[in-house]
Protein backbone atom coordinates (compact mmCIF):
# COMPACT_ATOMS: atom_id res chain seq x y z
CA UNK A 1 0.00 0.00 0.00
CA UNK A 2 1.16 3.24 -1.02
CA UNK A 3 1.43 6.08 1.49
CA UNK A 4 0.27 9.21 0.41
CA UNK A 5 1.20 11.30 3.02
CA UNK A 6 5.35 10.78 2.45
CA UNK A 7 4.09 12.94 -0.92
CA UNK A 8 5.33 16.50 -0.30
CA UNK A 9 2.49 19.17 -0.20
CA UNK A 10 2.38 21.96 -3.69
CA UNK A 11 3.34 21.99 -7.12
CA UNK A 12 6.85 20.11 -6.99
CA UNK A 13 8.06 16.74 -6.09
CA UNK A 14 9.96 18.30 -2.75
CA UNK A 15 9.37 21.25 0.05
CA UNK A 16 11.11 22.37 2.51
CA UNK A 17 11.36 18.52 4.62
CA UNK A 18 13.15 16.99 1.47
CA UNK A 19 12.33 15.19 -1.96
CA UNK A 20 9.46 12.88 -2.63
CA UNK A 21 10.52 9.36 -1.96
CA UNK A 22 8.58 8.47 -4.93
CA UNK A 23 10.12 10.73 -7.78
CA UNK A 24 13.48 9.91 -9.57
CA UNK A 25 15.78 10.33 -12.51
CA UNK A 26 15.69 7.48 -14.78
CA UNK A 27 18.77 7.76 -17.38
CA UNK A 28 17.46 4.58 -19.45
CA UNK A 29 14.15 2.78 -20.61
CA UNK A 30 14.24 -0.28 -22.75
CA UNK A 31 17.93 -0.44 -23.50
CA UNK A 32 17.38 3.42 -24.67
CA UNK A 33 19.00 6.29 -23.10
CA UNK A 34 16.44 9.17 -22.51
CA UNK A 35 17.23 12.66 -23.12
CA UNK A 36 17.15 15.55 -20.36
CA UNK A 37 13.40 16.22 -21.00
CA UNK A 38 12.31 12.78 -20.59
CA UNK A 39 14.51 11.28 -17.37
CA UNK A 40 12.32 11.79 -14.56
CA UNK A 41 10.24 8.97 -12.98
CA UNK A 42 7.54 8.55 -10.37
CA UNK A 43 7.22 4.96 -8.81
CA UNK A 44 3.79 6.48 -6.96
CA UNK A 45 1.94 6.67 -10.94
CA UNK A 46 4.68 3.96 -12.05
CA UNK A 47 5.81 6.26 -15.24
CA UNK A 48 8.50 8.71 -16.43
CA UNK A 49 8.60 11.66 -18.53
CA UNK A 50 8.86 9.04 -21.44
CA UNK A 51 5.45 7.34 -21.12
CA UNK A 52 3.95 10.67 -19.78
CA UNK A 53 4.57 12.48 -22.78
CA UNK A 54 3.15 9.63 -25.31
CA UNK A 55 -0.32 9.45 -23.21
CA UNK A 56 -1.56 12.83 -21.63
CA UNK A 57 -3.21 14.98 -24.24
CA UNK A 58 -2.84 18.57 -24.40
CA UNK A 59 -4.48 20.97 -26.53
CA UNK A 60 -3.49 23.61 -28.37
CA UNK A 61 -5.62 27.28 -27.07
CA UNK A 62 -3.35 29.86 -29.08
CA UNK A 63 -3.11 30.98 -32.11
CA UNK A 64 -6.85 30.34 -32.84
CA UNK A 65 -5.96 30.66 -36.37
CA UNK A 66 -3.37 27.26 -35.92
CA UNK A 67 -4.50 23.56 -37.40
CA UNK A 68 -4.63 21.97 -34.46
CA UNK A 69 -6.21 24.56 -32.24
CA UNK A 70 -8.51 22.98 -29.70
CA UNK A 71 -7.26 19.15 -30.85
CA UNK A 72 -6.43 16.60 -28.30
CA UNK A 73 -2.71 15.29 -29.15
CA UNK A 74 -0.10 13.84 -26.94
CA UNK A 75 2.95 15.95 -26.50
CA UNK A 76 5.11 13.74 -28.47
CA UNK A 77 2.53 14.58 -31.60
CA UNK A 78 2.77 17.99 -30.67
CA UNK A 79 6.59 17.89 -30.24
CA UNK A 80 7.44 19.21 -26.95
CA UNK A 81 8.19 17.61 -23.86
CA UNK A 82 5.33 18.40 -21.58
CA UNK A 83 5.75 16.36 -18.65
CA UNK A 84 7.96 18.07 -16.03
CA UNK A 85 8.68 15.17 -14.06
CA UNK A 86 12.18 15.75 -14.84
CA UNK A 87 12.42 19.28 -13.17
CA UNK A 88 10.80 17.26 -10.07
CA UNK A 89 6.93 18.98 -11.31
CA UNK A 90 3.73 17.03 -9.98
CA UNK A 91 2.47 15.03 -12.59
CA UNK A 92 0.75 12.56 -9.66
CA UNK A 93 -1.16 15.95 -8.58
CA UNK A 94 -1.33 14.52 -4.66
CA UNK A 95 -1.38 17.16 -1.59
CA UNK A 96 -0.84 19.71 -4.65
CA UNK A 97 -1.90 22.69 -1.72
CA UNK A 98 1.20 23.89 -0.23
CA UNK A 99 1.34 24.29 3.79
CA UNK A 100 0.69 28.22 3.86
CA UNK A 101 -2.89 27.53 1.42
CA UNK A 102 -3.78 24.96 3.77
CA UNK A 103 -3.28 27.52 6.60
CA UNK A 104 -4.64 30.57 4.94
CA UNK A 105 -7.96 27.78 4.20
CA UNK A 106 -8.02 27.01 8.12
CA UNK A 107 -7.61 30.13 8.87
CA UNK A 108 -10.42 32.10 6.55
CA UNK A 109 -12.47 28.94 5.97
CA UNK A 110 -12.24 27.63 9.09
CA UNK A 111 -11.57 23.93 7.11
Amino acid sequence: MIDRTKIPHGDYCYDDRGVCPFWSHRRRFKGNNLGKHECGYCKFLGKGDYELNKECKYSITYPTTHVNYGVPMTAEEIGMPMSLLWDQVKMCNENMWSDWEMTLDIMVYGI
